[in-house]
């Protein structure tokens, strides 16, 4: 008997499969100690023949077909069932596994005793290198089990079980193997892990290999054809027993026919998800649940672009809406965005707003981001703090993937008792800078609490930021927020070798009265340039601080924290500070595009490969801010 199965499920893979297959065989088995278990899903390409020629190769590997098209589900316990070994690992038939990872997550199962066991890393790779990678996820290691909290993912506590993880067979039965009812069989396969009472860890320094298909993933099927809200539902609906009652009833009751909405994220926001765990009641979940009839709207069904227009439509009377603002605006109401446009200049204010907010809908430059890649060599520095850490990986994936720019050296500026945070820099072949060695003290110095909220540390930030030129070697560096995520290629030169600064609808008065009191000049710019991210120049910003240090007599850090609005939460802006410098010091030097970012909660971060996917036409990078 062997030790371990490996079951593949297969459908129109003919192009993957042997790959897939091949790396079963650097996983520190002999090939008497493990077999492979191929399902054929009634395949209509190649399979078959693939599959044919691998068993008529390897003595350890054996077929199975469908005679009709069942889905992922029914495949992999078609393929469960018939494993012989008392261990089970699914590997998808378009992955690959690097060497030696099954023999580490095999031996951490039975060191822990374990029901399962999941990868620490997956990497997501296009096309057929996978040295190729778009980004990584980092599932959430500790030392103990997996909590059925964590299936939620608040914060980036991404959970393995949503990944391929190895079990024992009799654990895959008493979870009652995967759903078979709807789409998303791999979600709800680790809520009946879970729910059924069984054991899983997250095995230390496993990495998986994921091939993504932009094109022809299972999710971005499920995502067009509108049944999101209703594979989830499905899938809670087996575990309502775990829920308060205020979720079992939003649960139950959820439109869920309404993809503009998201059941799991409105799920995930709630403070009290699950009951008490002394009145849980773990155990065996009632499978193939009944759940209410709903006819999924495909997204580009005639119903499908009502729903989205209709939720357009409500958009206009949003609090930041061009339409409602233009209303409150002109009849003088008070407002929240209303009310920062006040003061001198109101109505131009207002008016070149409403543009930005025009030339946004009209994606005005949202195509420039999509230029090759230019020749300029930029730093990167990267001021974060203990609280990002869990965003910084993918954070950094894509900061490389997506910056249009040469990347020469990334600076990771935080504070120097942060040990995890050194490890990460030099894990990730990045300079770690201690924050004090930079200006010379920490946050303390500064005195900045407004309504017992410590904005300490939010200004001294901005010093850091602003600091750059003191330790970067290349002549310009790039600031993006350790909370922001490119999402599409970004550029922070234009063809002419521009800076490009980006606009905000972020504007805020204080923001404008410290840039008059710093420089004794208003600013020239009618909207902000607060937009998460920015290109810093050495030369004009070594020219600015003497400018400062200058007209205030003192150093200029001094001067620029004795200007900000203590009395404000936001008393004054680094990237609003450095641009309005430009425009006014060096306008020929400088161009303007609307900023295309959409701010999200930080609990919905586990939801990135989604949101880009959702995003992809509208937006080219998203801000998880742990304040929303």
């Amino acid at each position: 008997m062997p030790k371990l199965s490996i079951i593949i499920p297969c459908f129109n893979c003919a192009e993957t499969l042997e790959a897939a297959v091949l790396s079963c065989f650097d996983q520190g088995f002999t090939a008497d100690e493990f077999e492979i278990v191929l399902v054929d899903d009634c395949s209509t390409d190649q399979t078959p023949v693939v599959i044919r020629t691998l068993e008529a190769r390897y003595r350890n590997l054996r077929s199975l077909r469908h005679e009709q098209n069942r889905g992922g589900g029914a495949t992999r316990n078609t393929a469960a069932a018939a494993a012989l070994a008392p261990v089970l690992f699914c590997l998808d038939s378009d992955d690959l596994l690097p060497p030696g990872t099954l023999r580490r997550l095999y031996d951490f199962l039975s060191a822990k005793a374990a029901d399962g066991v999941g990868v620490a890393i997956s990497h997501k790779f296009i096309g057929s290198d996978p040295t190729n990678i778009a980004y990584t996820t980092n599932f959430t290691v500790t030392d103990g089990p997996i909590p059925l909290e964590q299936l939620l993912q608040r914060d980036g506590e991404w959970c393995s079980l949503y990944s391929v993880f190895m079990c024992t067979k009799a654990a895959f039965q008493k979870a009652g193997g995967y759903p078979t009812h709807h789409g998303f069989d791999t979600q709800g396969f680790a809520w009946r892990f879970l729910a059924a009472g069984l054991t899983a860890y997250t095995c230390p320094n496993t990495t998986y290999l994921h091939r993504i298909h932009h094109n022809h993933s299972y999710y971005l099927r499920e995502y067009d054809a509108g049944r999101n809200n209703s594979n989830t539902q499905r899938i809670l609906f087996e575990h309502l027993h775990l829920f308060t009652p205020e979720i079992q009833g939003l649960i139950r009751n959820y439109h869920v026919r309404d993809f503009t909405r998201n059941l799991m994220a409105e799920i995930s926001a709630k403070d009290l998800v699950f009951l008490p765990k002394a009145e849980r009641r773990y155990g065996h979940s009632q499978l193939e649940a009944p759940v209410p009839f709903h006819t999924p709207i495909p997204r580009n069904s005639l119903l499908g672009y009502w729903l989205r227009t209709k939720a357009r439509l409500r958009s206009l009377f949003t609090i930041d809406s061009p339409l409602r603002i233009l209303i409150l605006g002109l009849i003088g109401a008070k407002d929240d965005i209303v009310a920062r446009l006040e003061g001198p200049g109101r109505m131009r204010r207002l008016v070149a707003y409403i543009l930005l907010r025009i030339r946004r809908w009209r994606r005005v430059g949202f195509s420039a981001h999509r230029k090759p890649q230019t020749d300029t060599i930029v730093d990167v520095v990267i001021p974060t703090v203990g609280k990002d850490r869990r965003l910084l990986t993918t954070y950094i994936d894509h900061l490389r993937s997506n910056l249009c720019e040469k990347i020469g050296t990334i600076f990771l500026v935080a504070p120097g008792n942060d040990e995890a945070l050194r490890t990460f820099a030099k894990d990730q072949h990045c300079t770690f800078i201690d924050e004090r060695s930079i200006l010379g003290y920490g946050k303390e110095k500064i005195e900045y609490t407004v309504n017992g909220l410590d904005r300490r540390g939010w200004l001294f930030q901005q010093l850091l930021k602003l600091s750059g030129d003191q330790f970067v070697t290349a002549a310009e560096y790039i600031i993006v927020d350790s909370d922001t995520i490119l999402t599409q290629p970004y550029r922070f030169h234009s063809d002419q070798g521009k800076t490009i600064l980006y606009e905000s609808t972020e504007w805020h008065a204080p923001y404008y009265t410290a840039f008059k009191n710093l420089f004794g000049y208003d600013a020239p710019h009618s909207l902000s340039l607060t937009s998460h991210m920015m290109l810093f120049s050495v030369e004009h910003l070594t020219t600015m601080k003497n400018e400062i240090a200058t007209r205030h007599h003192m150093p200029w850090d001094e001067a620029y924290v004795a200007v900000c609005n203590k009395n404000n939460n936001s008393g004054i802006s680094d990237y609003d500070t450095y641009g309005q410098w430009l425009l006014y010091n060096r306008p020929n030097a400088v161009i303007t595009q609307p900023l295309y970012n959409r701010p999200m909660a930080r609990s919905r971060f586990n939801q990135l490969p989604d949101l880009k996917i959702m995003t992809k036409k509208t937006c080219t990078s998203l801000s998880f801010h742990s304040y929303t």
